[in-house]
């Protein structure tokens, strides 16, 4: 889904491992943008780099990466897909809310991104497609709202 607006940026690459450097400088430049301190910004280029692994690695036939990033409530929110499986409107998948059991060994990114990202949602399935949704918090004081 390609949402619109002022605080929407959305990108498209090729899913290849040499243009996981372009997400990966567009996510610093819209972190710098927001003010967000050093440590931040290189948890969202681990976070964003691990998940763009994932879909190179685990997706059935990649051709893109398609990366959406927007502001809402004071969070950041980062999509990341293959474009095959995205969900409708604010519709989350139910098959990934720190649901790990189901993760094989080889894809311990999620564990990463988990770890560095203050919410996580995503669904792994190289058949259907991949969607991994990270939230970063801009401010300390507010809960994430859905």
């Amino acid at each position: 889904m390609a949402r619109t607006g002022e605080n929407f940026i959305n990108l498209k690459v090729p899913a290849k491992p040499e243009y996981i450097g372009v997400i990966r400088l567009a996510i610093a430049g819209i972190a710098d943008r927001l003010g967000l301190n050093c440590e931040s910004v290189e948890d969202l280029k681990l976070s964003v780099t691990e998940a763009c692994t994932s879909i190179i690695q685990f997706s059935k036939d990649p051709a893109l990466i398609l990366m959406e990033c927007y502001i809402e409530k004071e969070n950041l929110y980062l999509n990341i897909s293959d474009g095959k499986l995205l969900p409708k409107d604010n519709e989350l998948f139910q098959c990934g809310k720190n649901h790990y059991e189901s993760l094989t060994e080889a894809n311990m990114g999620i564990y990463l991104i988990n770890a560095l990202m203050d919410d996580l949602h995503y669904c792994i399935e190289p058949e259907k497609g991949i969607y991994i949704r990270m939230v970063k918090r801009l401010s300390t004081g507010e809960p994430i709202e859905q």
